[in-house]
């Protein structure tokens, strides 16, 4: 099990809850910590991306044990590179 801020401590979140390593981070695979913040601190919000309820579908037929990584996104990886790229200027 992993903690899971819903809203991330880097962006002012103390309220945590736990939740299966997998689905931690696949969470964390798709959205930035701003977007986690800003938009699907709610679970049920969360809930209906459509990336999440294919993968909420894929993961219950998963045995509880059950421990991968989860690939970033390319969304995801490109807003990274963005966001480096400003910083560095």
């Amino acid at each position: 099990m992993n903690e899971h801020h819903s809203v991330p401590k880097s962006m002012g979140g103390s309220e945590k809850i736990f939740m299966h390593k997998v689905c931690h981070q696949k969470i964390h695979s798709l959205f930035t910590e701003r977007e986690l913040a800003k938009q699907y601190h709610d679970f049920d919000v969360l809930r209906e991306v459509p990336e999440m309820q294919k993968f909420i579908k894929w993961v219950r037929k998963q045995p509880v044990e059950f421990v991968d990584k989860n690939h970033i996104s390319g969304r995801l990886e490109e807003k990274r590179l963005v966001s480096k790229r400003r910083k560095r200027r």
